[in-house]
């Protein structure tokens, strides 16, 4: 349930995607360009959904036009009468995708656990908007790269001090 999101395979502007994301993300299906920008941004916001009970299918995982970060911060307002502003909405979900994190890595899991199956290396993808490619070590390795970056993680996936005094864990 959290990786590529299904709103990749509509080859959206990249100006839209750009919108969506905060930042470069290629709206050609197999770049690597910004994926991982796309799967870190979508677990967050998978964390607020999963917090407040919303089908993440529901959300912007399959349209842009579907809720995202503002909606939720309406829908808690007018639902609880409490003001989550969208920055602090985004920090929790942070937090809540870094304490899970925290208890993979204390369970062992590292960068050789964030793969993919050894044939999505090997063979190539044989229909669909990927018909033929297969993705390469170096790309996925880029993408993990980015990923962590954006989480603010070390090179082997683990959380890093400065983060965690961030999200006051």
């Amino acid at each position: 349930m959290r990786s590529r999101p299904s709103i990749d395979v509509l080859g959206l502007p990249e100006e839209v995607l750009k919108k969506i994301y905060g930042g470069g993300v290629s709206n050609k299906y197999s770049s690597y360009k910004g994926k991982g920008r796309m799967v870190w941004w979508h677990e967050l916001l998978d964390a607020v959904c999963d917090s407040l009970g919303f089908c993440r299918f529901l959300t912007v995982f399959s349209s842009p036009h579907a809720p995202q970060y503002r909606q939720f911060s309406r829908l808690i307002a007018l639902s609880t009468d409490m003001n989550i502003p969208v920055k602090e909405l985004r920090e929790i979900a942070e937090r809540i995708y870094t304490l899970e994190r925290m208890m993979l890595v204390k369970d062992g899991m590292s960068r050789k656990d964030d793969t993919l199956p050894k044939r999505y290396f090997e063979e190539s993808v044989p229909e669909g908007p990927a018909k033929g490619s297969v993705i390469t070590r170096n790309g996925f390795d880029g993408m993990l790269d980015e990923y962590y970056r954006l989480h603010g993680w070390d090179k082997q996936g683990i959380p890093k001090n400065r983060t965690l005094k961030r999200l006051a864990i």
